[in-house]
């Protein structure tokens, strides 16, 4: 109820009976959808925090409030400085106005996701809160008033529109006429009973906030169904009281609620690995590459050029057994072919192992945060353990720029988004001695890795781009995948090639696990 008429009409007979004859000193936003208004007399403050954001719109008051000395954008500049005349309330309707000397006026216009802030001169609009609203351009302030004439002849012609003649009874309020069975009761009583409540919401004695439906709520009536937290008889302390309910235990929860989603959806990439490496480490060892070179090596005799395959005596196994050639390759060819596979599939087990040691080291301090994260109750302890565990200033990529940013070891590793966006990596942003990185033969992403004046990139800090680079294409679920690296100066693009498409003069290519940065 707290953007309902009888709720909002309590504020702002409270504005004008409180800082009539006051000065707007400052109108600033230093948080997006967040209106600080401060009026002073003397050296008295008194501070108004309008919140409007498309999940949450609400009027609050602290006590205080510092602004920021940077990031803190003045808006409604015509007002600053001038007096509050009086303080109108709309009839019947979720907007009041703060009327200000030399016919300038600010309306708090509280319609739910519409809501906004309008600054009139003379009945002009000059200034909207939220620009994206282009229709409050042509609101016009005579127009909200709605009078509404109560009539039980009319009520019951009607057959009980309720909502038709007290349209400010919200849903919260409807369901506490349907709890007190009136919708039960002959019209003449309900209408009687309806007037007694408009009186009530219009003078309430208390104000009780709580949550209805896991939400919180602010109801000027006793409500059965309100899990009541906070009782008060001022609107003030109501609306302050709203605004930390809403704030401590909304906004705590879906901060929360994001860093135990983060954590998750690292642990189930770790577990992924984990299992796809433990399932790659197997098959390599079941793998015979060595033992095939050296059983073609021992049949050269028996293999007729051109062979697609040989059937010859394994004397590992002491048992026939069927090998496939390549019959471009001559038979000591195939063999040197085996024993090139079995050199890498040595260098393919040791590189597994190590990203299993990692990953299961990653999953228990995965596990060991997600626990540490859940003893957290309060923003107090929440913030701390953000800070203390890197999370804390974390959003999500600008969109306006044409690629990820990460940085690793002091060294900025910039990763493209898209094929319009690694051409512009690697044609406009990239320096010619920064190392540019990109999975072998597959479509992915360009990465490169800043060197900043650096002579020497360290091998951890390649690997760390490789990984990312492997993860930012299409080999991102393989166990291991071949990377390019070389230098800028060694990549050049022809006309003609298509978006993201380059040409590499001179290239080295290391194995390495795909991962995301982590």
């Amino acid at each position: 109820m707290h953007l309902s008429y009888y709720f909002i009409r309590q504020i702002s007979q409270y504005l004008a009976e409180t800082i009539c004859d006051w000065q707007l000193g400052t109108a600033f936003s230093q948080e997006k959808d967040e209106l600080i208004l401060g009026f002073h007399l003397g050296e008295r403050e008194f501070f108004i925090r309008a919140q409007l954001t498309p999940q949450w719109a609400s009027l609050s008051f602290p006590t205080h409030y510092a602004k920021a000395k940077a990031n803190a954008v003045e808006l409604f500049e015509a007002l600053h400085g001038r007096r509050l005349l009086r303080v109108e309330q709309f009839h019947n309707e979720r907007a009041f106005c703060l009327h200000f000397e030399q016919d300038y006026s600010l309306l708090f216009k509280l319609f739910g996701n519409r809501s906004n802030l309008v600054a009139y001169q003379g009945g002009q609009v000059i200034e909207l809160f939220h620009k994206k609203m282009e229709e409050d351009h042509h609101l016009e302030l005579d127009s909200l008033h709605r009078p509404i004439e109560h009539s039980a002849q009319a009520f019951i012609a009607s057959g009980g529109n309720i909502q038709a003649f007290f349209p400010a009874f919200d849903r919260f309020v409807m369901r506490y006429i349907e709890l007190q069975g009136w919708l039960q009761l002959p019209l003449s009583e309900q209408w009687q009973k309806l007037l007694t409540l408009h009186e009530q919401l219009l003078h309430p004695g208390a104000y009780y906030i709580g949550t209805w439906k896991n939400k919180p709520l602010l109801s000027l009536v006793e409500h059965s169904e309100l899990q009541v937290r906070h009782v008060t008889t001022s609107p003030i302390e109501a609306a302050n009281e709203l605004h930390r309910l809403y704030v401590h235990e909304v906004v705590f929860l879906q901060e929360k609620q994001q860093y135990t989603k983060q954590l998750e959806q690292q642990l189930k990439r770790c577990e992924n690995t984990l299992q796809k490496s433990k399932e790659r480490l197997q098959a390599l060892r079941n793998a015979r590459f060595e033992e095939l070179g050296h059983l073609i090596m021992a049949h050269l005799h028996a293999i007729e050029p051109g062979s697609e395959e040989v059937e010859v005596f394994d004397f590992y196994k002491e048992a026939p057994l069927r090998i496939k050639l390549n019959p471009q390759l001559s038979p000591q060819q195939n063999a040197e072919r085996f024993y090139r596979k079995a050199k890498n599939q040595k260098i393919e087990e040791q590189k597994l192992l190590q990203t299993i040691e990692t990953k299961e080291n990653e999953w228990l301090r995965l596990q060991t945060l997600l626990q540490s994260l859940d003893e957290c109750h309060d923003f107090k302890s929440l913030r701390r353990w953000a800070k203390q565990h890197g999370f804390a200033g974390q959003s999500k990529a600008d969109e306006s720029l044409p690629f990820k940013r990460f940085e690793y070891k002091g060294f900025q590793i910039w990763v493209g988004k898209n094929a319009k966006s690694n051409d512009l990596l690697t044609q406009r942003f990239a320096h010619k001695n920064d190392l540019w990185l990109h999975a072998k033969d597959v479509a992915g992403s360009h990465v490169v890795i800043k060197r900043s004046g650096q002579k020497q990139i360290p091998r951890d800090v390649i690997e760390k781009a490789a990984s990312l680079a492997a993860y930012y294409s299409k080999r991102k679920t393989d166990s291991l995948c071949p990377v390019i690296v070389t230098e800028k100066k060694y990549v050049r693009k022809p006309k003609g090639l298509a978006p993201g498409q380059v040409i590499v003069d001179k290239e080295e290519v290391i194995m390495v696990a795909p991962a995301p940065f982590e």
